[in-house]
């Protein structure tokens, strides 16, 4: 992946005049007011999304807290005001033919059968037993174009009801080592809803202080491609129509260089070298996640 070179800063203000919701909670924030119907806080989101096209927020004299955690999710909308953030990570954002993101949206199942197993049993999945698309109708090479990979597998999940995910990678360590960088996963999201993904900065070293989460947030027509060995977690609805996919979603297994997939992917949730120590004991969530969860992600049972 190439990186990007331009290493201009994109962080902005904004006022909590500028956010005003209508309808049923018609209300400036102005004041610290709490914000408590759904409709409200989705409008919120809505808002910093549709109004501020930049990567993120610094509120000045802000008091709602909800508005503060807000501000912190890292929006992935561009790849020129993510540039810093990219390199850090070794990653790549790419946009996505809504054509194509349509189509699969119709490929996916409409009933889920299989979850997650380990620590998360509210993520619903599908992973294909073929690489590529063509089992699916679709023609490989529309995707190979945009992630330049050599051989890829699709999954599709769905986020039943909100739990974070622990940090893991989606290999075995053995199997990521041996592979070296030619391994990457991308996700992107199949609704208008986008979705949300929480990463971790990479640290070997097993005496160094707790290494914070990022959650960032993908938009719909939008693919980020990270390499394999990302410590990363997922579980996340904000899809408030408890009748639909919460936060339907593509999650790809990418090889190229020469690099090789395994049919089966086997998430692991321990350290390198140390099967015995989870890497969420120095892997925390991000320091806004409990506000998130209390006043933002959907939790359906």
């Amino acid at each position: 992946m190439a990186p990007n070179n331009n290493n201009s800063k994109h962080n902005s203000h904004f006022q909590l005049e500028d956010l005003t919701i209508h309808g049923e909670e018609e209300r400036t924030f102005k004041n610290n007011s709490h914000i408590t119907s759904k409709q409200g806080r989705a409008l919120l989101w809505h808002e910093i999304l549709e109004n501020k096209n930049e990567t993120a927020y610094l509120i000045d004299n802000a008091d709602n807290e909800l508005l503060q955690a807000l501000s912190k999710v890292r929006i992935l909308n561009d790849a020129s005001t993510n540039d810093s953030w990219l390199e850090r990570f070794g990653a790549s954002l790419f946009d996505i033919p809504l054509d194509l993101v349509k189509d699969l949206e119709r490929c996916a199942p409409e009933n889920f059968s299989a979850r997650v197993a380990d620590f998360n049993d509210n993520l619903f999945y599908k992973m294909q037993d073929e690489f590529g698309m063509e089992h699916l109708g679709l023609n490989s090479e529309d995707m190979q174009n945009i992630i330049n990979s050599d051989q890829f597998l699709i999954s599709f999940l769905s986020t039943e009801t909100t739990t974070p995910q622990p940090a893991h990678v989606d290999f075995p360590w053995e199997f990521l080592d041996e592979q070296g960088d030619s391994l990457e996963i991308g996700v992107f999201p199949l609704t208008t809803e986008g979705m949300f993904l929480q990463v971790w900065a990479r640290n070997d070293d097993p005496s160094s202080v707790s290494i914070e989460g990022e959650i960032i947030y993908i938009p719909y027509g939008k693919l980020l491609t990270l390499p394999a060995s990302t410590i990363h977690g997922g579980g996340f609805r904000s899809t408030h129509d408890c009748l639909n996919h919460g936060n339907l979603r593509c999650h790809l297994y990418i090889a190229r260089n020469g690099g090789r997939l395994s049919r089966f992917q086997t998430n692991k949730y321990t350290e390198p070298g140390n099967k015995r120590k989870e890497l969420a004991e120095r892997y925390i969530d991000a320091s806004a996640m409990d506000t998130l969860m209390h006043s933002f992600f959907v939790q359906t049972k």
